[in-house]
């Protein structure tokens, strides 16, 4: 073993990745993912980096549960690390004249392009649907200003990028902003990893046993894990995907990807009909397991996180700790855990971006579901 690596030249925090069933060139393509999410330039703005703290508002027996908080940057979404990451790499430092990009998104994406097109002074396109949250259109609008034209079109993601697309081919000379299936991006997406292992080693005593991570294209699932599990293998990586949208049972006994005809809307943020091309491979080769939940488990958990603190927190966001708390419901029923269990368990809290007579709603309806007590351990 030590001279095929040696002879494939991986680096040694990445070795332990070449295991049964992946093969060389797949093992250094994970490493071409891993050097460009150790190399960018948001690990060095310090000031960037999101909270990682215990969620105080719920008690599970035989569970920690924490989360990665993405809500607490300034597009309140994880989506401005892969946005910025890509355009930096295109512009940063860059005396180009055309500095031209486009990208279709559901919201948060957008916000992440808009915010970068304004840092680095490059003009963007961005097509959104005509069912986007209209607190996200309006932040979009108000984070790119005069470097940014949004494009309405069509109800559904799958519609705004294709006209998208069609964008690009009238114009080629623009640079596409893939929301979610480009190595790039999923590099910035990956920086999360990175982060929360620098967090832990900044005070904290253990690595997480679970780490739960929403699933909408998967560039945020396949850039964690490659960030998580190129020094940390035995974490394990839970994909949390919507009832309704649920692309992953697929993928995972087949290794291929389907596309759905229709997706559950209620959570906007990862309302995608198809993974992508690029992450769907990583994720089939490294993901430990998955998990669909309900909207109404999905506004639970947003109930749990407003207790714990006052901040709006979308579907999408809440998406992965209402995936979180019926997995460890499972590993429960399963026996593989009982009260005296002390898993340390994180969600990725990925965006916070709703509207607020929304969010009231859903809040109220988990109430009146509930009473006043919290019940996330138990998902319907």
């Amino acid at each position: 073993m030590s001279s095929l690596f040696k002879i494939v030249g991986l680096p040694p925090e990445i070795r332990h990745l070449f295991k049964a069933g992946l093969s060389a060139e797949m093992v250094h393509h994970l490493n071409d993912v891993y050097q460009r999410i150790t190399g960018s330039p948001i690990l060095k703005m310090g000031s960037k980096t999101t909270p990682l703290r215990p969620l105080k508002s719920i008690e599970i027996p035989g569970a920690d549960i924490w989360i990665k908080n993405e809500t607490a940057n300034r597009v309140h979404s994880f989506k401005w690390r892969g946005a910025y990451h890509l355009m930096h790499r295109l512009f940063g430092g860059s005396d180009q004249v055309d500095r031209r990009v486009c990208t279709a998104s559901a919201g948060n994406h957008a916000q992440g392009v808009a915010a970068a097109a304004r840092d680095l002074q490059v003009r963007a396109t961005i097509v959104m649907p005509t069912t986007a949250d209209p607190v996200k259109i309006g932040r979009v609008r108000e984070i790119g200003g005069e470097f940014v034209d949004v494009v309405l079109v069509g109800a559904t993601f799958n519609d705004a990028l294709t006209h998208a697309n069609g964008l690009m081919a009238a114009d080629p000379s623009q640079i596409f902003v893939h929301p979610y299936d480009d190595l790039d991006v999923m590099a910035g997406q990956g920086t999360i990893g990175i982060e929360i292992q620098r967090q832990l080693a900044c005070g904290m005593n253990a690595d997480f046993d679970w780490i739960a991570v929403p699933v909408g294209g998967g560039g945020l699932l396949a850039g964690m894990l490659v960030g998580i599990k190129a020094t940390r293998p035995e974490v394990k990586i839970l994909g949390v995907e919507m009832a309704g949208t649920e692309r992953l049972p697929a993928l995972m006994e087949t290794g291929q990807r389907i596309m759905l005809t229709t997706v559950n809307p209620y959570a906007g943020g990862v309302a995608v009909k198809q993974l992508g091309a690029q992450t769907a491979p990583i994720i089939h080769a490294l993901l430990d397991a998955y998990v669909a939940v309900s909207d109404e488990a999905v506004m639970e958990s947003m109930l749990v996180l407003n207790l714990d603190r006052p901040d709006i927190v979308e579907p999408s966001g809440a998406l992965a700790l209402a995936g979180l708390t019926a997995h460890i419901e499972q590993l429960r029923m399963q026996g593989a855990l009982d009260d005296r269990t002390a898993l340390k368990c994180l969600a990725v809290v990925s965006g916070g971006n709703y509207e607020k007579s929304r969010s009231a709603s859903d809040l109220e309806s988990a109430r009146d579901r509930q009473g006043l007590a919290v019940r996330s351990a138990s998902i319907p």
